[in-house]
């Protein structure tokens, strides 16, 4: 995955999820996929990486988050 394609990946993801809160075990998921692109490209894009901190620091809280904030810390991330 690059991180073009994980930008369009996300952004879907955030288009269709109806959830709440995100869970940990999707925070892992998403975290999985920007493991790909650092695996296919050895480099994240700017936004990618802090998003990368953002949700590394989420998990060790273990606080659940509202699936909305989440979707708006992205879209602050990447704007």
């Amino acid at each position: 995955m690059t991180n073009e394609e994980f930008n369009c990946w996300i952004n879907g993801y955030l288009a269709l999820a109806t959830e709440e809160f995100i869970t940990t075990k999707q925070l892992v998921i998403i975290k999985n996929h920007i493991n790909l692109v650092l695996s296919v490209e050895g480099v994240l894009d700017f936004n990618i990486e802090h998003f990368l901190a953002f949700i590394e620091e989420t998990i060790k809280t273990s606080a659940p988050i509202p699936f909305s904030d989440f979707k708006e810390t992205w879209c602050k991330i990447a704007a």
